[in-house]
């Protein structure tokens, strides 16, 4: 929860728009996942948010992977 409440905090909502709203509100239902988990000792939701953060982390990692300028890649 820590590292997740740490991407949050770093954040900028004024110049990150929208996408920094859409992580955001991921971010907090990530956490509110989390919460889930360990109150109901509910597996199923820590591997909906393993599932979540490794697609996040994918994305990122293609993003990381692009030529300098190249716009996102969207598959049809």
């Amino acid at each position: 929860m820590a590292c997740v409440s740490e991407l949050q905090s770093s954040l900028d909502m004024n110049a990150g728009g929208e996408i920094a709203r859409s992580l955001d509100a991921l971010y907090r239902y990530l956490i509110s996942r989390m919460i889930d988990a360990n109150t109901k000792k509910d597996s199923t939701a820590l591997d909906e948010v393993h599932r979540l953060l490794t697609t996040l982390r994918e994305g990122w990692q293609q993003i990381a992977s692009s030529p300098p300028g190249a716009g996102p890649r969207i598959s049809p």
